[in-house]
């Protein structure tokens, strides 16, 4: 409760009833997404957090006892993670962007963090198409590449990998040979074909099952795992419905209990 005490307090004196409305979404967005993980996340579990951006994964993870290497490209949102992250001895930073293959590439910087990409064919479709009127990627960066395979052989074999890469996350499943526990990347129903080929490229690992969530709201959206081919079937239905922008898809190996999440 003390969290959520500190919360009103701090609205208080606040004149906007939008403001407090967002606040406390947010706050139950949080908390919601900490009883996610936490069913996933065991303490001492080792993380990759693929995209870390400003780290509000890492956080969380983090929080329930994880170590945490995080992952992340862009040089502001590095420094951020530094500052937030960088004395707790189980956090370790990566300030490089993951791919196929060790090497480099041009990353295209979005006016907001959060749409920073390497995949040129997304950015070709946004623009087409003109789906996000909003956003653009005015300026671009030599950044350099490593791989999963990579970071498991100096860090060792992660419980579970979150990747959030902006339809870049099949080029960085490339990059990785071993079968994971759990791995969950970043789908856009819109644009869904990174998301197949990142299905299939799991699929090639071992047996997995699969589930997803939507947006920031992490709940299951099915009541049960299931293989990649039915997820590729969520994924075409899911492109029909208009209000959905993203979400991550889940998947499991050997599962413990092939029922319910």
């Amino acid at each position: 409760m003390d969290k959520l005490h500190q919360l009103i307090s701090s609205m208080i004196g606040r004149t906007s009833f939008r403001q407090i409305r967002q606040r406390w979404r947010e706050y139950r967005q949080g908390h919601q997404m900490r009883r996610f993980y936490a069913a996933l996340i065991k303490p001492g579990d080792l993380v990759f957090d693929v995209g870390a951006n400003v780290g509000s994964r890492s956080q969380i993870f983090l929080e329930l006892g994880a170590r945490v290497v995080a992952v992340e490209p862009q040089k502001d949102c590095a420094r951020t993670l530094f500052l937030r992250f960088g004395v707790n001895p189980s956090f370790h930073l990566v300030n490089k962007a993951l791919g196929a293959a060790e090497g480099q590439a041009e990353m295209f910087i979005g006016n907001t963090n959060l749409v920073t990409t390497l995949n040129t064919e997304w950015l070709s479709e946004i623009r087409s198409n003109h789906l996000f009127p909003k956003l653009n990627w005015q300026e671009k960066k030599l950044v350099s590449l490593t791989t999963l395979d990579h970071l498991i052989h100096q860090y060792g074999l992660p419980a579970y990998i979150k990747i959030d890469a902006e339809c870049y996350e099949h080029e960085i499943l490339r990059g990785l040979t071993t079968p994971i526990p759990l791995i969950s990347f970043e789908f856009h129903p819109k644009y869904p074909e990174p998301a197949q080929i990142s299905i299939d490229l799991l699929s090639g690992l071992g047996s997995v099952q699969m589930n997803y969530i939507f947006g920031e709201w992490a709940e299951w959206q099915l009541g049960k795992w299931i293989s990649p081919e039915e997820m590729k079937k969520q994924l075409a239905q899911a492109k029909l419905k208009p209000k959905l922008y993203y979400g991550d898809i889940f998947a499991r190996n050997q599962p413990n209990d092939a029922g319910k999440p």
